[in-house]
């Protein structure tokens, strides 16, 4: 049984969320500042440390016509998981997260604050229920 951590990556936070593939349910875990790539890079080996993950699944905004890359944030997250990829030495898997923010929005009306682990678990919950 292996722990997966899903990433909603953002300019300003990240989201974060895990959950077994052997149980395949995704759980909220929270959110990190994004102040700069080391900061982030130690929070994450942290995590990946303290709950044994195995595997890191990154949301990637692609476009909503015809599900290309072309977006600037899909090329931040590209980027992104090479350098999580080198620096933690994990698999590091793309998955397309088109309207999870939406779908978070909706799902937590009248929460406040950000809501980018709940975007970060429906995210990871998409991608087990793909496998």
């Amino acid at each position: 049984m292996a722990t997966v951590l899903a990433i909603d990556y953002g300019k300003k936070r990240i989201g974060l969320a895990s959950g077994s593939d052997n149980l395949k349910i995704a759980s909220p875990k929270g959110i990190i500042e994004n102040k700069n790539d080391p900061f982030v890079l130690a929070k994450l080996k942290e995590i990946c440390d303290k709950f044994e993950i195995s595997k890191i699944v990154i949301g990637i905004p692609l476009d909503m016509k015809d599900a290309g890359e072309r977006t600037m944030i899909a090329k931040l997250v590209k980027k992104f998981a090479l350098v999580l990829e080198e620096n933690l030495k994990l698999e590091v898997v793309l998955f397309d997260e088109r309207l999870s923010t939406f779908e978070a929005d909706s799902i937590s009306v009248g929460k406040r604050g950000a809501k980018d682990d709940l975007s970060a678990q429906i995210i990871l919950q998409r991608y087990f229920d793909s496998i």
